[in-house]
């Protein structure tokens, strides 16, 4: 399996855990913008970048803060962190402030 076909893969488990959370998700497959998935739903738009633990996120945390967004757009990062002993498969989420730096909630 090839890097790309990695990734692929951790965007469509993240693209079904929002389904089941009630958004309506878009794919940005290929476009090497700083957004993977866009979420949708009655109250809020959600930009998500999908990594897998162990890759650098600094540039991906500097890309999304700088990304122009409307109100009501939330934007993340979800590092993938895979199943180890007894320890179960788990999404680290980075809430994206353009504010102030990323604060990470588990």
């Amino acid at each position: 399996m090839t890097a790309y076909q990695r990734g692929v893969r951790l965007e469509y488990l993240a693209r079904d855990v929002l389904r089941q959370q009630g958004y309506v998700v878009v794919r940005s497959a290929g476009s090497h913008s700083p957004v993977d998935l866009a979420a949708f739903n009655t109250r809020e738009v959600l930009l998500v970048q999908v990594k897998k633990a162990g890759q650098s996120l600094r540039l991906t945390l500097q890309q999304l803060r700088a990304w122009p967004t409307p109100r009501h757009t939330r934007k993340q990062v979800w590092v993938y962190e895979p199943a180890r002993g007894r320890t179960k498969a788990r999404w680290r989420v980075i809430e994206i402030s353009s504010r102030k730096p990323p604060c990470i909630k588990t």
